[in-house]
C-alpha cells in the first residue's frame, strides 16, 4: 500500500514537473520571439535603453487599463488570460531594459575602448541569460503560480558551480570595471605599478599590459593585482615629467655658490623644462660633504634620459670649470687632486703645431698669411665645453673671435617673443664671432655646446693688430658677417613660421583636451541623464553624431579631395576624444563619408545639409562648442591652417554662434568646464 502511495506521489510530481518544464519552454520561447521581434522593428535606430523604458512605461498602462478595455469590448472570459499575458510581457520588458543598461553601460560602457569590447561574448551573453532567466522564474511563480523549486535548486546548484569555477574570471572582471569606472589609467599614459615603469600598451576584461620603453619590456598584470595597488601615474594631471639627481660636494664650497652655478648652468637647457625651472635642496651633511638633490621636468617620456643626462653634465662642467670637487673618499681610493692634474689642465703636447693646421682650414682665418697664423696660434687659449654651456650668450660683450677644435655646437637666435631659435651649427674647423672686429655691440646670437667641444679663443684686439697689414681680411669679416646675419634673419623667420604652426597644434590639443569633459557629458551621460533625455527627445546620440561629423567633413573638404589618410586622421581625432565609444569606427566613418561625399558631388546642396545637421544642435552651447572644437581638432593634416580651412571654420562658427579663432574657443571652453 505505501508503494502505491509512494507511486501516485512520483507520478503527480513528474506529471507537475512536465507542466513546469513546459511552461517553462513556452515562456523562454515567447520571450525570444519578442525580443528578436523588437529588435528586427527597431534595430540600432533607437536607444535600446529608450525602448526598453518605453515598452515598460506601456505594458503598465496597458495592465492599469484592463479592465475597463475588455469591459468596453465585451470579452469578460479573456480578463484572467489577457493579465497574464500582459504581466508576462512587462517583466519581459523589464528584463530587456536591464539588459540594455547592463550593455550600454557596462559591456559598451566602462568596459568598452576604442570600438572594441574586452570582455568575453560568453560573459556578456550569460549576464543576458541570468537576467531573461530570472524574469521567466518570477513569472512562472507569481503570475502562473506554479511550483518552481526543483527548477530553482538545480539552477541554482549550477549557479554555484559555474561561479564557483569562474571565480578568478569574475574577479578579474569587476577589478576591470572598477579600475575603467574611476579612470585611474587610461591607453598611452606612463605609470609605475609595484616598481615597474611603463607606458598602458592594452587594458582589457583580464589584465593591464605596460610596455617599458627603456627596456623594450612587457609587462601584465592581472587586474585583481593592479586594483590593490598604488598606482603612480606620470601623465596626469599633465604630460610633464618629473625628476631628481642627487649628489655630493666637499664641505669646503659654498652651498650658495653650488645652487646658484648649477641651476644658472641649467637656462639654457635643451631637455630641461624651464618654464617651470629647476630647483635644488641642500638635504644636509654627510661623512663626505654636503648633499644636494636637483628637481627639474620635462615633456613626456622621451627626452627622460637626455635629460638627466644634461643635467648630469651641467653639474660635472660648472663645478669643475669653478675648482669645485664632487665628494669621494679620496684617502680609501688613494686619488689625488683630479682637478690638478687633468686633460683640461695641461695644453697638449704639440699643441700650437695643431692649431696652425686648423687654422689652415678655419673660416676668413685661412685667408691671413702663415706668419700671422702661427702667432695666433701661439696666443690662442684653450676652452671646453660640455652641454648646456655656451661659449658667450646674446648679448654678451664682443670682445674674441673662437675657432671650434673638436666637438658641436648649436648658434641660437632669441626671438622677440623669448623663444629660442636655432639658426646653425659649427663643427671643426669653424670660426665664429666675428662681429667683434667689426663693431663695438653685443653679441647677437648665443653658440651652445651640442656635445663636448673644445674650441680656441684669440682675442679681437690682437686678431686686428696681426691682421692689420692684410686690410681684405677686414672686408671679407665684413662680408661674412652681413651674409650669416642675413641667412639667421631667414632662419630665425622659417622658425617663427613654424612655431606658429607648432602653436596652432599646441592650441588644437588644447581644445580637444578640454573637450573630453563635454564629450564625456554628451555621449557617456549618467543613467538618470540618459533616460531623461531619451524620454524627452532633447538630442539623440545620433543627431550629435551627425553634427560632429558634418562639421569634420566640411573642415577637410575644405582641404580638398578627402583621401583614405584624411579619413583616418579624423577617425583616430574623434578615437582620441572617446567619441566613438559607443560607436564603431565603420559606423562613425560611414556619417562622415556620407557628408563629405555630398559635398564633393554637390558643393552647395551637400554644404547645406552638413550646416542643417549641425543647426540641429545649435541650441546647446556645450555641444556647440564640442562639434567647434572637434572642427579644429581636424584642421592642419599638412602642417599648417590652409585659407579653406579657415573659411570653413567661419562658416562652422556662423552657424553655431561660437568663436571660430582657437584661443577665444579654448577659453571659451575651459569656462565651460568651471561650471
Amino acid at each position: 500500500m505505501l508503494e502505491g502511495v509512494a507511486g501516485g506521489r512520483w507520478m503527480e510530481f513528474t506529471a507537475q514537473l512536465i507542466q513546469v518544464v513546459g511552461l517553462l519552454v513556452i515562456l523562454a520561447g515567447a520571450t525570444m520571439v519578442f525580443v528578436h521581434l523588437i529588435s528586427w522593428v527597431f534595430g540600432n535606430k533607437h536607444s535600446q535603453v529608450r525602448i526598453g523604458l518605453e515598452l515598460v512605461l506601456f505594458f503598465s498602462v496597458v495592465y492599469a487599463l484592463r479592465n475597463p478595455v475588455l469591459e468596453f469590448t465585451g470579452i469578460h472570459a479573456l480578463v484572467d488570460d489577457f493579465t497574464k499575458g500582459v504581466a508576462f510581457l512587462w517583466f519581459v520588458s523589464i528584463a530587456f531594459f536591464l539588459d540594455a543598461l547592463l550593455k550600454r553601460y557596462v559591456w559598451h560602457g566602462v568596459l568598452f575602448h576604442r570600438g572594441e569590447s574586452h570582455v568575453p561574448k560568453l560573459l556578456r551573453d550569460g549576464a543576458s541569460l541570468v537576467i531573461y532567466g530570472v524574469a521567466i522564474a518570477v513569472v512562472m511563480h507569481f503570475v502562473y503560480e506554479e511550483p518552481i523549486t526543483a527548477i530553482l535548486a538545480t539552477s541554482g546548484a549550477a549557479a554555484f558551480i559555474v561561479g564557483f569555477s569562474a571565480q578568478s574570471t569574475l574577479r578579474e572582471v569587476f577589478a576591470g570595471l572598477a579600475l575603467s569606472s574611476t579612470k585611474a589609467l587610461k591607453i598611452g599614459d606612463y605609470l609605475e605599478i609595484d616598481g615597474i615603469y611603463g607606458r598602458v600598451h592594452d587594458l582589457n576584461w583580464r589584465s593591464v599590459s605596460l610596455h617599458n620603453p627603456h627596456t623594450d619590456s612587457l609587462y601584465i598584470f592581472p587586474n585583481s593585482g593592479v586594483a590593490e595597488k598604488t598606482i603612480l601615474n606620470y601623465s596626469e594631471p599633465t604630460e610633464r615629467f618629473k625628476n631628481t639627481v642627487s649628489f655630493v660636494v666637499e664641505h669646503s664650497a659654498s652651498p650658495e655658490l653650488v645652487s646658484r652655478l648649477v641651476l644658472q648652468s641649467l637656462e639654457q637647457s635643451r631637455y630641461v623644462l624651464r618654464d617651470p625651472k629647476p630647483d635644488m635642496n641642500v638635504m644636509g651633511f654627510t661623512d663626505l660633504g654636503m648633499e644636494y638633490r636637483i628637481r627639474y621636468f620635462f615633456d613626456g617620456d622621451d627626452p627622460w634620459w637626455d635629460a638627466q643626462a644634461e643635467v648630469c653634465n651641467a653639474i660635472w662642467g660648472v663645478l669643475r670649470r669653478n675648482g669645485i670637487r664632487l665628494a669621494i673618499d679620496r684617502h680609501k681610493l688613494q686619488s689625488g687632486d683630479e682637478l690638478a692634474d687633468t686633460p683640461w689642465s695641461q695644453e697638449p703636447e704639440g699643441r700650437e703645431r695643431a692649431l696652425v693646421s686648423l687654422l689652415e682650414t678655419a673660416t676668413l682665418l685661412a685667408e691671413l698669411p702663415e706668419p700671422v697664423r702661427q702667432q695666433l696660434a701661439a696666443k690662442a687659449i684653450r676652452r671646453d665645453f660640455t652641454p648646456p654651456e655656451c661659449v658667450y650668450l646674446q648679448g654678451e660683450q664682443s670682445d674674441a673671435v673662437f675657432i671650434v677644435a673638436s666637438g658641436r655646437l648649436s648658434v641660437n637666435q632669441t626671438t622677440a617673443d623669448g623663444d629660442e631659435a636655432q639658426v646653425g651649427s659649427l663643427t671643426r674647423g669653424a670660426a665664429f664671432g666675428f662681429s667683434s672686429l667689426i663693431e663695438d655691440t653685443p653679441r647677437r646670437e648665443s653658440v651652445q655646446a651640442l656635445e663636448y667641444a673644445t674650441v680656441y679663443r684669440v682675442d679681437s684686439a690682437l686678431l686686428m693688430e696681426l691682421a692689420a697689414a692684410h686690410p681684405q681680411f677686414a672686408r671679407l669679416a665684413q662680408e661674412h658677417e652681413e651674409s650669416t646675419q642675413s641667412e639667421y634673419a631667414a632662419r630665425v623667420s622659417a622658425h617663427l613660421e613654424k612655431q606658429q604652426h607648432h602653436e596652432h597644434h599646441r592650441t588644437r590639443s588644447e581644445i580637444l583636451e578640454s573637450l573630453k569633459a563635454h564629450v564625456r557629458d554628451a555621449f557617456k551621460p549618467g543613467m538618470l541623464t540618459e533616460l531623461i533625455r531619451s524620454t524627452l527627445l532633447r538630442h539623440s546620440e545620433k543627431t550629435i553624431l551627425s553634427a560632429v561629423m558634418a562639421g569634420a567633413a566640411v573642415v577637410s573638404a575644405a582641404r580638398g579631395p578627402i583621401d583614405d589618410a584624411e579619413r583616418a586622421y579624423v577617425v583616430n581625432v574623434l578615437d582620441s576624444l572617446e567619441l566613438l565609444h559607443h560607436t564603431d569606427r565603420e559606423t562613425g566613418l560611414a556619417v562622415f563619408n556620407e557628408f563629405a561625399q555630398g559635398i564633393a558631388d554637390d558643393p552647395d546642396s551637400g554644404s547645406e545639409k552638413a550646416m542643417s545637421a549641425l543647426r540641429r544642435i545649435a541650441n546647446d552651447h556645450k555641444l556647440s562648442h564640442i562639434v567647434m572644437g572637434i572642427a579644429h581638432g581636424v584642421t592642419g593634416l599638412h602642417g599648417k591652417v590652409t585659407e579653406g580651412e579657415r573659411q570653413a571654420l567661419e562658416k562652422i562658427a556662423g552657424v553655431l554662434d561660437t568663436s571660430h579663432e582657437p584661443e577665444e574657443l579654448a577659453a571659451s571652453i575651459r569656462k565651460l568646464s568651471d561650471r
